[in-house]
């Protein structure tokens, strides 16, 4: 909230919908909005049922974090959001398999309600057609029998992020693994990994926006030039594997 956003504005682009705000007495439509797969909320059993609705739910989480006097609490954390890549080679009902066994693992472990939208990649704007992704978002606190009840502080654990990381992964090549797939993704970074690879820079809404009406912002420009870096350090450590690899044939055939 301390960035002037508002939850309910937040889930409504997601979603793809138009929600109220009784909070700012806004109206946000976005049902224009393309390219969104499926949605889905998901919450503990016993929850009160009006969190299963994404204007209750969200409107309760803005409602949550007013003041005694009802005024606004700037410094507020409204939801924790989570995005995840999606492989492009499962398909729709896969990909749809994969989020909701994620989504129904942070309700269980963190007894939160959980709002996530896959969004297909828009091909005509320019973006990757493998970009399907996943935004979840979860509530910051628990969803109870009465609505939302006590903060949950481990979301804000770095310890807890890296934890989902790994669910990610394994959760991803649990499912494609059963798709017939022989593929893996890996939750660890380039650094833990000794990869010498630079990582690119989140380009944001904004950038994304840019590149389909055919413009290029500096933070575009900068990721093409990392990308370039990489592309030549991934030649690089091929070349070196591949010559390692040859010296281990050549030292077996002497042996032989």
């Amino acid at each position: 909230r301390s960035d002037g956003r508002s939850i309910v504005a937040c889930a409504a682009y997601r979603a793809g919908e138009k929600l109220e705000c009784d909070t700012y007495g806004k109206t946000q439509d976005y049902t224009r909005k393309t390219g969104i797969e499926y949605t889905q909320i998901f919450a503990p059993d016993g929850a009160n049922p009006d969190l299963l609705n994404r204007q209750n739910l969200w409107n309760q989480a803005e409602q949550s974090e007013l003041k005694k006097d009802g005024s606004i609490k700037q410094e507020a954390r409204l939801a924790k959001e989570i995005e995840i890549a999606l492989p492009h080679e499962l398909n729709k009902r896969q990909r749809q398999a994969l989020v909701t066994e994620l989504c129904q693992s942070l309700v269980k472990g963190h007894g939160v309600a959980v709002d996530v939208a896959i969004h297909a990649p828009h091909i005509a704007g320019g973006s990757d057609d493998r970009n399907f992704h996943a935004h979840i978002l979860m509530t910051t606190r628990t969803a109870t029998g009465q609505g939302l009840g006590g903060k949950v502080r481990e979301l804000d654990r770095h310890s807890t992020l890296k934890k989902i990381r790994e669910e990610v992964a394994d959760l991803t090549n649990r499912h494609l693994a059963a798709a017939g797939l022989d593929l893996t993704v890996e939750h660890r970074s380039h650094e833990d990994r000794g990869l010498m690879i630079e990582p690119t820079i989140k380009e944001g809404i904004e950038a994304t926006h840019a590149k389909r009406k055919g413009k290029e912002m500096e933070i575009v420009k900068r990721n093409d030039e990392i990308k370039q870096r990489n592309s030549k350090a991934e030649n690089l450590d091929m070349s070196i594997f591949e010559t390692e690899t040859g010296l281990e044939e050549l030292q077996q055939q002497q042996l032989e």
